[in-house]
């Protein structure tokens, strides 16, 4: 699935850093094949380190939340982008001076993601089909989206 999305956001014209692949190379560096099941502080830095690093070099950030999955990596990721979008605001840091967008996939609406996404795409066939339910939902109430 991991490939068709990347197919998928580049076929809409964006160019895609996939963290997974980054973090892959940390972990043959420290001879780990899943960092999930005991990472060290180490390794653990390491890839915090390295996905900051992707978001910095990043215009946006697509989350997807598969189903019965910890994400819990990405849930700070998301928080993270705000935080940048802050700093973009209050020229407390030199950057291209473009927001970073979030889009987000997820199954439910959890209230969070919710609020964070710039577009919210309920469920992966909505990805698919370029269904962003919050503009359907600023529509449907006569409000802007957030």
């Amino acid at each position: 699935m991991e490939q068709n999305i990347i197919a998928e956001l580049e076929k809409r014209g964006y160019e895609v850093i996939n963290p997974f692949d980054r973090e892959q190379g940390i972990m043959k560096a420290a001879g780990v094949e899943r960092y999930y099941d005991d990472p060290s502080l180490e390794l653990a830095k390491a890839i915090v380190q390295s996905d900051i690093g992707a978001i910095d070099l990043c215009d946006g950030i697509f989350a997807w939340y598969p189903p019965n999955t910890a994400t819990i990596g990405t849930t700070f990721e998301v928080a993270l982008v705000p935080c940048y979008n802050a700093d973009i605001r209050t020229d407390l840091v030199i950057s291209s001076g473009a927001l970073k967008q979030i889009m987000i996939c997820c199954e439910t609406k959890h209230p969070f993601l919710w609020v964070f996404a710039d577009t919210f795409y309920l469920g992966i066939e909505n990805f698919f089909k370029d269904v962003n339910l919050k503009e359907i939902t600023a529509k449907d109430q006569h409000v802007d989206p957030i």
